[in-house]
């Protein structure tokens, strides 16, 4: 990869090139016209060359640990890299300050889960080719998708463990089809984006949308949703109130001028629980 960028004349135009191959293989589909990749990243010019020279140096260095990472199918180290620096980086900036749980509550969280899921839920989603009908893993509120990233890679340890042969191809599957995040932050969906993609798939399943909607656009993508989550892990937002037509659907609501974020949430839980389905949710002042 570092060789080949390092030998583009200009060098901004080979990290153009590259930038925009690696984004059509690995972000979302947008309606059905490909990824939106200039919502993502914005081409360099000749002014940038000293910049993009730069970046092929650090390409150069690194391009052989991670090529090796990726051939003996350790993609999740490289997201667990990620995710740390995401945790370390970006502590004092107060958007992300809401959405950022630290790395260690988020793995703990996504074992217990794992664990009591029925064994037949848990086998289902192990099982390679089962796609959709295995059923999802959900964060409804997901910011940079910490939850779904550590669920990835735990459930991906199982698989490898299961069968080693077949693990890549339940990788892919599993990225595509079980895997679902909501956010209302485009900054937070696109981190995400970037998060799930470090395990060499396309992300398929994150939607920049209100999780609480149950009227236009967005509550396609919320209601569609209900019944079918095996297992919920998130960490809800807390210290916003909504009243008025924002609450008039919620039944927790009736007869209340305004409601709490994280009660809104817990009903909409409920809603998307599958029959057996498990629920974890952490703040950081309680588990549950």
């Amino acid at each position: 990869m570092g060789t080949h960028l390092a030998q583009s004349k200009p060098a901004s135009d080979g990290l153009n090139t590259f930038v925009a191959d690696a984004l059509t293989r690995y972000l979302p589909d947008s309606n059905g016209h490909g990824p939106d990749r200039s919502r993502f990243f914005v081409q360099l010019t000749v002014a940038d060359e000293r910049f993009a020279q730069a970046i092929l140096t650090i390409f150069e260095r690194d391009a052989a640990a991670f090529r090796e990472l990726h051939e003996a199918g350790r993609d999740d180290l490289i997201n667990e890299v990620f995710s740390r620096f995401m945790s370390t980086s970006f502590v004092d900036e107060k958007e992300m300050g809401q959405y950022l749980t630290p790395p260690e509550v988020a793995r703990f969280m996504v074992q217990i889960g794992y664990h009591a899921l029925t064994p037949d839920a848990r086998a289902h989603l192990l099982e390679a080719g089962a796609g959709k009908k295995a059923g999802i893993i959900l964060d409804p509120s997901c910011g940079v998708g910490s939850f779904l990233a550590e669920s990835i890679r735990y459930f991906h340890e199982k698989a490898r463990a299961q069968n080693e042969r077949q693990a890549s191809g339940w990788l892919t599957q599993f990225v595509a089809h079980n895997v679902v995040g909501i956010d209302k932050s485009e900054r937070m969906i696109r981190l995400a984006c970037v998060n799930l993609g470090l395990f060499g798939t396309r992300v398929a399943s994150l939607y920049l949308a209100n999780g609480l909607a149950r009227e236009g656009d967005d509550a396609t993508i919320t209601t569609a949703l209900e019944g079918r989550a095996q297992l919920i892990l998130t960490n809800p937002p807390f210290g916003a109130t909504y009243g008025g037509a924002d609450i008039s659907a919620f039944a927790m609501a009736q007869e209340k001028a305004r409601v709490d974020s994280e009660i809104l949430f817990l009903e909409r839980y409920v809603d998307w629980i599958a029959p057996g389905g498990v629920m974890s949710a952490w703040s950081q002042t309680a588990y549950s």
